[in-house]
């Protein structure tokens, strides 16, 4: 975005002329004209189709009468240099800008010499020479600043901001922004005071303070508005866009880079409309709609091929990085993420190389190849540092702790984790020292700005006063002389008497004087002092209560100051005296402290000048103002304690986080206790139901037994019976026995289940087994069980082998396989699917197939004992709560249940890895 902005200063006031200017315009002139053209058709298309200004410049070069007119040759060379910067070849343009920089300094072309500083500067600072850089504009500076070029004065001022600003010097940074607005201000350019409004807002934005930016970066939307330049409008949408971003309102964010990419469609900025595709390709990523993010980078590699300029699609491979790595596209990642690195490192973009090795670092870590990620996120480390890139820093360093945990060095985990907090706190300190030093330069430049306009108004003021004294003395001349003419028999009579009005009249304008100077320096606080150096003696006005240093002689050893200068800042003020005297400056400023007449040290600012030398220099007469900065010093003090309170809330907050912490671990641990005890509840519950059915069957079988086995012995013992009620009555008997049995039979298999749901039997030990024999056996068992159904299939089963105990593994994948046949459909296919992955410290399983699956409101209830949803089949509702509970208490795992990329469910759990001695 540094890149973009200064393209667009340096081309903004040719904008128009570069529409209208035409190749076939600059061939068909001929001669020194040709050459003028030449130079302003480089200067409109150095920064926008480079690569055809060259040719054009090479080719009429030969006829060129360069020699004859060494100013418009070096505008030549110099536009040349811009050009090769702007293709890549830095090398090149540094040699002509050197080479014109040294001929213009020669020939004593300043204006030339001045163009060449700036523009050396540009590509500097794109190689983060930014001392280098600055050196060409504080020499760039140091010509023009007496020049009265107030606009080329501020735009350079502004450009050594933005340069402190890539330094992370962000309150220096601010400090000469902010006297570049106010030199717009003075010369009302408009659009130099709302540019400067948006680079004040990223500096906002680089310390955290996001309010702060977004609010500036609102004004100068508001402001390009006013001013009506769509490029900077649209460039101002897509900064403002970027703070939305930040501020995670991707919507905002999107709306803003929209209005953008509009403005430089209506404009032909196709350039700036590949950026535009790109900050909305990313955006969009952000806000999770893959699918229109990729639209977007396509459009941007479109058009960036269009404009055969291969350089402007480093971001735009680099967002479709991200984007495959996140669609587990992991080869077109790895393919994507090198295109935008060769880019980046063609460029020696520091902060750009350093967010693509961390995106291929990431790629690393997704195909397991730590020692290759942690390779990348070291060279990212040090990319990061040297750019000052703190959120791709950041992120690097938490990868790398990340990393090391995966491939088990936990101390390099930890140690990692200990620099990235470090590193975070250390910069939070920084940005919040920095908001304090940009308030007090703040500050500072709103008082320069009241003393500069009181300073106006005094000068106006003594304007008025001396335009009233001139027009009096014209009018009594008129008087005088009319008098003269038309009285002059009288004058020799009168003449006395018109000596002593004059006399009393200069008296009277004297003494008004005298009362103004007296009011002005009451109403401002301030002692006017006077030191006369032949006589050594020092008179001071208004002293009444600032200062008790005293009046009359001068001591030359300045004994006499002692009593009343802090002896910390005695010797700094004698110095500035001592040098006064002996000729070396002509002025001082000092702040010092000094005894006011209450006894008090108060601060006063001392700025003195001679007035009055003789013949040989000597200084005769040296006048000053003491200001009392008393209060401006205690807002010092009070800043420096406002800090050091506000380290220790965040020290008491932290203290109090830990309080709180620790009785949110009490009160999750009562929370688990109860859901334990509600279990349990549960559990009981469930098994009365389940019991009670089966049992009250039998119960009511045996009353029934019962009865008939009376009536029959009470027919017996009657000699009632007869033989067909006798058959009948052992037909009762014989279904009642039934019942009884069935009833018994249930109750009993059911309290077998209940005991495989507390699952405390591991087998006779761990085994290194085939995972797909496993899996075909439980198959085998669970499909025989179900009545051995035609339209189940085991898909291929992935996996190799698998050491744990291997009857609970067994028992678990019999009871996930026989949970998805018996929750198919009656008429449908069923496939089921069963893989094994290893991982460093335990297995992962997938069980999955394409039955009816299970609803979203399900998912949290299935693992429940008695829940189930095919009671009416005669199923308990236990199975799962069995797997459940030998998957996390004897394999050491977890589970759970997920929508099937199938289309039914997909029950993954993990098995934990002992080394413990195998069963043969």
């Amino acid at each position: 975005m540094r890149y973009c902005l200064l393209a667009f200063f340096f081309s903004m006031s040719f904008f128009v002329r570069a529409n209208v200017l035409s190749v076939d315009d600059v061939k068909a002139a001929k001669g020194h004209e040709q050459l003028v053209l030449l130079n302003q058709y480089m200067r409109s298309q150095a920064f926008v189709d480079a690569r055809e200004a060259l040719a054009l410049t090479e080719s009429l070069k030969p006829n060129l009468p360069l020699n004859q007119y060494p100013k418009e040759k070096l505008y030549l060379y110099l536009w040349q240099g811009v050009a090769l910067n702007f293709i890549g070849n830095r090398r090149d343009a540094l040699i002509l800008l050197d080479t014109v920089i040294n001929e213009s300094t020669t020939e004593g072309l300043s204006d030339v010499t001045v163009e060449a500083l700036l523009q050396r500067a540009t590509i500097y600072e794109e190689q983060s020479n930014s001392d280098l850089a600055l050196t060409d504009r504080f020499n760039v500076l140091s010509m023009i600043e007496h020049q009265g070029d107030y606009k080329l004065l501020a735009d350079t001022q502004s450009a050594i901001g933005m340069t402190y600003f890539s330094q992370s010097k962000f309150t220096r940074a601010f400090e000469w922004l902010l006297n570049a607005k106010e030199n717009y201000k003075a010369i009302d350019l408009e659009m130099g005071v709302v540019h400067t409004l948006g680079r004040i807002g990223s500096i906002y934005r680089s310390i955290g303070d996001l309010d702060n930016a977004l609010s500036y970066q609102l004004q100068t939307i508001e402001g390009q508005r006013k001013v009506g330049n769509k490029k900077s409008l649209a460039i101002a949408f897509n900064n403002t866009a970027i703070v939305y971003k930040d501020l995670g309102k991707h919507q905002e964010a999107i709306e803003m880079h929209t209005k953008s990419l509009e403005l430089k469609r209506e404009i032909g900025y196709e350039r700036g409309m590949v950026y535009s595709f790109n900050n909305l390709g990313e955006t969009h990523r952000l806000a999770g709609d893959l699918a229109t993010a990729k639209s977007y980078l396509a459009k941007a590699e479109e058009l960036a091929n269009k404009l055969n300029n291969r350089m402007l699609l480093g971001s735009t491979n680099l967002y479709l990085g991200r984007i495959a790595i996140i669609e587990r596209r992991y080869e077109d990642a790895e393919r994507i993420l090198a295109m935008a690195m060769e880019t980046y490192r063609k460029r020696n973009s520091a902060s750009r190389i350093a967010e693509g090795l961390v995106e291929q670092a990431n790629l690393a870590m997704q195909t397991q190849q730590y020692q290759s990620a942690v390779s990348l996120l070291k060279e990212a480390i040090e990319y990061a540092q040297k750019a000052q890139k703190n959120v791709v820093l950041f992120k690097a360093y938490e990868l790398l702790s990340q990393v090391y945990a995966n491939i088990g060095d936990f101390r390099s985990a930890y140690d990692m984790q200990v620099t990235f907090r470090q590193s975070k706190d250390k910069l939070f300190d920084l940005n919040s020292q920095q908001r304090v030093e940009m308030l007090v330069v703040q500050n500072q430049i709103e008082e320069t700005k009241r003393n500069l306009e009181f300073v106006k108004q005094q000068a106006k003021l003594t304007e008025s006063e001396l335009n009233n004294k001139i027009g009096k003395r014209n009018l009594l001349m008129l008087a005088v002389v009319s008098f003269l003419l038309l009285l002059w028999y009288f004058y020799r009579q009168r003449v006395n008497k018109r000596e002593l009005t004059l006399v009393k009249q200069s008296q009277s304008e004297i003494a008004e004087k005298e009362q103004k100077l007296s009011l002005a320096l009451w109403a401002s606080g301030d002692v006017l002092w006077s030191w006369d150096l032949k006589t050594q003696t020092v008179s001071r006005e208004n002293a009444d209560d600032l200062s008790a240093l005293p009046d009359g002689k001068v001591d030359p050893t300045w004994q006499n100051l002692k009593a009343h200068v802090h002896q910390d800042d005695f010797h700094r003020l004698t110095a500035h005296l001592e040098s006064i005297q002996n000729q070396q400056e002509e002025a001082f400023e000092v702040a010092y402290r000094v005894k006011n007449k209450a006894g008090e040290w108060a601060w006063v600012q001392d700025k003195g000048k001679v007035v009055e030398s003789d013949s040989e220099g000597r200084p005769l007469r040296v006048a000053g103002i003491q200001h009392d900065i008393t209060i401006l010093k205690q807002q010092e003090a009070d800043l420096v304690v406002l800090n050091t309170e506000l380290e220790q809330r965040v020290q008491q907050r932290t203290k109090d986080l830990v309080v709180a912490l620790n009785d949110l671990k009490a009160t999750q641990q009562s929370l688990v206790e109860a859901e334990k005890m509600a279990a349990l509840g549960s559990l009981v519950a469930g098994l009365a139901h389940e019991l009670n059915t089966p049992l009250g069957t039998a119960m009511m079988a045996v009353t029934h037994l019962h009865a008939e086995l009376q009536q029959l012995n009470t027919k017996i013992q009657e000699n009632k019976i007869t033989k067909a009620e006798l058959t009948e009555g052992f037909k009762v008997l014989a279904e009642s026995g039934d019942l009884i049995f069935s009833g018994v039979n249930r109750t009993s298999a059911l309290v077998e289940q209940f005991k495989r749901v507390s699952v405390s039997e591991r087998g006779e030990g761990r085994a290194n087994e085939s995972f797909a024999d496993l899996v075909n056996a439980a198959f085998k068992t669970a499909w025989q069980a179900s009545g051995a159904p035609k339209h189940v299939e085991l898909l291929g089963v992935f996996g190799g082998n698998i050491t744990t105990y291997s009857d609970p593994l067994m028992q678990v994948l019999e009871l996930l396989i026989s949970n998805a046949i018996n929750h198919a459909e009656p008429n449908g296919q069923l496939s089921i699917s069963v893989s094994c992955n290893e991982h460093n410290n335990f297995y992962e399983v997938l069980v999955e197939d394409n039955g009816i699956g299970v609803a979203e409101n399900e998912l949290t209830k299935i693992f429940n004992p008695f829940y189930t949803l095919a009671r009416h089949r005669g199923h308990v509702g236990l199975g799962l709560n069995i797997v459940f509970n030998l998957v996390s208490q004897v394999l050491g795992g977890e589970i759970n249940c997920a929508r099937s990329e199938l289309g039914g469910a997909k029950f993954r759990f993990t098995v934990e890895k002992v080394h413990e001695k195998l069963l043969v």
